[in-house]
C-alpha cells in the first residue's frame, strides 16, 4: 500500500509539473477554455519556477530517497514537516478539502475498473471450467486457476474472501444475497436458478450509481 501511495504521488507530481510547463511555454497552441483558464493561473503566478522546482525535488527525493544518507533525511524530516504545514496553511481548508475528494474520486473509479476486470476474468475461467467439466461448475472459486482475485471495492477494504450460496434460497430473489462483505458471492447449488453465477459482494454504488453487486 505505501509502495502504491508513493507511485501515486509521484506520478501527480509529474503530472502537475509537466502540465504547467507545457502551458507556460506553449501559449500560443489551440486550447479549451478551461485549459486557457489554468494556463492563464500559471502565468500569473509569480511563484511558479518556485514551485515548479519544489516539485521537481519532492519527486526526484521520492524516486532516489534509498541513496541519500539516513542522518540527511533525518535533519530533513522536521524541515520537510514546517514546510508542509506552511503549504498545508497557505492553501486553506477549501482546496485541501476539494483535493482531497478529487483524489478519492479518482482512486474510487480505478478500484471500479480493477473490480470490474477481474469479475470479467473469474467469469471467464468459470465458463472455460463449464465447458472443460461437461456443463459442471466448480464447488468453489478455489478450484480455478489463481483462485479468486484480490478485490478492493470502494468503501470496503481488501478482501479475496467468497461467500459461496449452496441452495436455492435465492432463486427468486437474488439482491436478498448480498452481504455487502466487500468480496465475492458465489451460487455452487446445481440446482439453483442462479447456478455458477459469479457476483461482487457490496451493496455500494459506482460513480454511475450502479450498485457493484449488479455488475
Amino acid at each position: 500500500m505505501e509502495v502504491t501511495m508513493k507511485r501515486l504521488i509521484l506520478a501527480l507530481l509529474f503530472t502537475t509539473a509537466s502540465t504547467a510547463a507545457a502551458q507556460a511555454a506553449a501559449p500560443g497552441t489551440q486550447q479549451t477554455a478551461v485549459q486557457a483558464s489554468s494556463a492563464a493561473t500559471v502565468m500569473e503566478n509569480k511563484y511558479f519556477p518556485e514551485i515548479t522546482d519544489a516539485v521537481k525535488n519532492l519527486s526526484l527525493l521520492l524516486r532516489r530517497g534509498a541513496e541519500i544518507k539516513p542522518e540527511k533525511l533525518d535533519a530533513l524530516a522536521a524541515e520537510m514537516k514546517k514546510f508542509n504545514d506552511k503549504v498545508k496553511n497557505a492553501l486553506g481548508t477549501d482546496i485541501l478539502a476539494q483535493a482531497a475528494a478529487e483524489e478519492l474520486t479518482a482512486e474510487n473509479r480505478a478500484r471500479t475498473a480493477a473490480a470490474a476486470a477481474a469479475l470479467h476474468a473469474l467469469r471467464i475461467k468459470l465458463q472455460a471450467h463449464y465447458a472443460r467439466e461437461g456443463g459442471v461448475y466448480p464447488a468453489d472459486l478455489a478450484a480455478l486457476p489463481g483462485g479468486p482475485h484480490t478485490l478492493h471495492l470502494p468503501g470496503h477494504a481488501q478482501s479475496d474472501a467468497v461467500r459461496i450460496i449452496d441452495s436455492k434460497q435465492y432463486d427468486k430473489d437474488i439482491a436478498a444475497a448480498s452481504g455487502d462483505s466487500g468480496g465475492w458471492l458465489y451460487f455452487s447449488n446445481p440446482g439453483s436458478a442462479n447456478y455458477g453465477m459469479l457476483l461482487l459482494d457490496c451493496g455500494h454504488k459506482d460513480s454511475e450509481g450502479t450498485e457493484f453487486s449488479k455488475y
